[in-house]
């Protein structure tokens, strides 16, 4: 449903835009966060703010059990190999929070910081476009960051990684070999002497 809804807001917005091209009037900047009233718009905001501190004081909680349960436990052989498997968890888990987080708070902190700012529209437009694409580009660093992180998480990708390849390279590299013996011109016909 919230994916229709924002189909339809983008195909508005398209439309909009088709008719502001062909009766212009005054030039305006369109996103698509634009489309919503002040108050939905700092309600988004505001939700925001709340889950991205839900989400640090939540793995602040988790780094916390982690340390003190390996501040309990002895280091024995026996329990050596799950410390080490939490702790690599965590700094995954660590690093992927950090980079969403910080992405997500330089966006933010941009967007505080312009609207004090009196700049033309278009130059917010770029500005605030950078901001989202740094928030995305973190947000979508999930990926990269496991493969750096995780034996585990590196051997599957290895092994994905080669099964597409072979997948991509079996297609193109079947090429097949014959031998070709020489027609001994005997046998051949000229078209034109017949």
């Amino acid at each position: 449903m919230g994916v229709n809804m924002m189909i339809t807001v983008n195909v508005l917005i398209g439309f909009d835009r088709l008719l502001c091209v062909l009766f212009p009037s005054c030039m305006v900047v369109c996103s698509t966060i634009d489309c919503y009233s002040i108050e939905i718009n700092e309600l988004y905001y505001r939700n925001s703010v709340a889950l991205n501190i839900a989400v640090l004081i939540i793995y602040c909680f988790v780094w916390l059990c982690i340390w003190r349960r390996s501040s309990r436990v002895h280091t024995t052989d026996e329990f050596l190999p799950s410390m080490q498997r939490d702790r690599r968890i965590f700094k995954t888990l660590t690093a992927i929070m950090s980079f969403v987080f910080f992405g997500w708070v330089i966006n933010c902190l941009m967007r505080v910081v312009f609207s004090y700012v009196k700049i033309d529209s278009v130059t917010l437009w770029y500005v605030s476009s950078m901001g989202s694409a740094l928030a995305n580009i973190t947000a979508a660093s999930n990926a990269p960051l496991l493969y750096i992180f995780s034996q585990e998480y590196r051997k599957v990708f290895r092994s994905q990684f080669l099964s597409i390849r072979s997948k991509i390279c079996d297609k193109y590299d079947r090429t097949e070999v014959t031998t070709v013996s020489r027609i001994p011109s005997d046998t051949v016909t000229d078209r034109r002497s017949r």
